[in-house]
């Protein structure tokens, strides 16, 4: 049995979902509130960050801690149907969407959109600062590049569904969690990513549980 420990509303544990349900793999997820984690926390993640997977077969093997290292294992042992490109160049571009998703584009629209319309929603204020700021100054140029990198291909890497294309739609699916697809309304082709994206079964019903927790 493999155990995702993490909420709906991560948009990293959204991605491990999405891959272990594109590839058929069942999985377990174990909530966990990350501002309150549970004890012990730290033995299963070090950098008390979701999602972990932890291998609950009896194996003694560590859990692995870390979106990425989780798809790579998830890619050596369920190698059917492919997240990563047979091409080495288009397995590198692949990598490289997944890092820029992961990390600047996640922060920016994490922090900038994510938290203060999420916090709206419990009852408190907006920060009408940031979240301009994140929408005027901060986001044009991420959403920018990774529109004009798709441009009218169906995806971003080898003309296939790729980690590249779950790691980008992994966070532009918070949109949908907050109502506020028409911040992509500038960028067609990462509109047009993110719809083909949720009309994924995989992907669709990973976002739908999110959005169902919200509600």
């Amino acid at each position: 049995m493999y155990r995702i420990h993490g909420t709906t509303g991560s948009p990293f544990v959204r991605k491990v979902r999405a891959a272990f349900a594109e590839k058929a793999v069942a999985s377990e997820l174990v909530p966990v509130d990350i501002f309150n984690p549970p004890p012990d926390f730290e033995r299963i993640s070090p950098l008390r960050r979701i999602p972990v997977l932890e291998f609950a077969d009896g194996s003694g093997r560590a859990a692995l801690a870390d979106s990425s290292a989780i798809i790579v294992w998830l890619e050596a042992a369920h190698p059917q149907p492919p997240l990563f490109p047979a091409d080495p160049y288009d397995r590198g571009r692949a990598v490289w969407f997944e890092e820029y998703a992961d990390t600047v584009l996640a922060y920016q629209l994490g922090m900038g959109v994510m938290r203060p319309l999420l916090g709206a929603r419990s009852g408190a204020p907006v920060d009408q600062g940031k979240l301009d700021e994140a929408l005027a100054k901060r986001l044009p140029p991420l959403f920018g590049y990774l529109d004009g990198a798709l441009g009218e291909a169906p995806w971003y890497c080898g003309g296939a569904w790729s980690i590249a294309d779950l790691a980008v739609a992994a966070q532009l699916s918070g949109l949908v969690l907050v109502d506020g697809l028409d911040v992509l309304a500038p960028y067609p082709s990462l509109a047009r990513l993110l719809r083909q994206a949720m009309d994924r079964p995989a992907f669709g019903q990973v976002v739908g549980e999110a959005a169902a927790a919200l509600r």
